[in-house]
């Protein structure tokens, strides 16, 4: 929620908190202006929520749905833009705290706190959590006698590991709480000497640890139509019916280029 503590489009500078109807409520208190969410929750759950959220407080909720990654990277794109549209995100926690440290986030007090797992809750407060995630650790009892199982983390740098681990490289929630209880400096060493070099590039670790807390891979887009979606919530970069458009105006983009700077500027700092 913006520092104002006013919801609608523009109406403030974006800040945002994850508690989901508590911080809709604020969003919206005063006003009955329509807020605006990004999220990932699961398609079949969000009208669910969104329903009684408007028929309890009576406030419009215009959501838009992705994955995690993408609801940070237009997130933190739409701020870096100075379009400050987003009153609310609810997305994994990893996101969250993305989101606070290119310091888009704003602390939010709660009676509702209380109520929440004291581990789970950030120290900074600009987040809360929504929902627990379990992970587990698994092996195969016909490859690996339980006796011989790792005790600690640093039990997996022995040669004997090689080529025996997997790993869910696609999903850094897990990865992030891991950091958290052997803090960053430990835990970065401890996995990047038993990570295969794939996973290390998957997990964004390469050379020494993470260079920033929003990666791009050089597929990400946005296209929409404003005429069918002036709030531009249904993104069809990756719709199918519209890849010819796409790749028309990603050659369009790259005709309008201007040529090569020859000789290049000298570079006075890094960027």
């Amino acid at each position: 929620m913006g520092k104002s503590g006013q919801g609608g489009k523009g109406r403030h500078r974006m800040k945002f908190v994850a508690l989901f109807a508590l911080v809709m409520a604020a969003a919206g208190a005063g006003a009955q202006e329509p807020v605006t969410l990004y999220t990932s929750l699961h398609e079949q759950n969000l009208p669910l929520f969104i329903a009684a959220f408007e028929k309890k407080h009576g406030i419009k909720v215009n959501a838009w749905r992705s994955g995690a990654d993408k609801v940070l990277v237009r997130t933190v794109t739409e701020a870096g833009a100075g379009r400050h549209d987003v009153d609310v995100v609810l997305a994994g926690s990893g996101e969250l705290e993305a989101l606070h440290r290119e310091k888009l986030l704003a602390p939010i007090k709660s009676a509702s706190h209380e109520n929440l797992a004291a581990a789970g809750m950030p120290a900074h407060r600009e987040w809360a959590p929504a929902f627990l995630t379990v992970w587990i650790q698994e092996y195969n009892t016909k490859a690996v006698r339980k006796d011989e199982l790792p005790k600690t983390y640093d039990d997996l740098r022995d040669p004997r590991w090689k080529g025996r681990l997997g790993i869910e490289a696609g999903n850094d929630d897990w990865f992030g709480k891991l950091l958290t209880v052997m803090g960053e400096p430990n835990g970065l060493e401890e996995f990047l000497a038993v990570l295969p070099e794939r996973a290390v590039q998957r997990l964004g670790l390469a050379n020494g640890g993470p260079q920033s807390t929003v990666a791009y891979d050089g597929t990400e887009g946005e296209l929409y139509r404003v005429d069918e979606d002036p709030w531009q919530f249904r993104n069809l970069w990756d719709d199918p019916g519209y890849r010819g458009v796409r790749s028309d105006l990603v050659a369009d983009l790259y005709d309008s280029l201007p040529a090569a700077r020859e000789p290049r500027l000298p570079v006075a700092r890094p960027a």
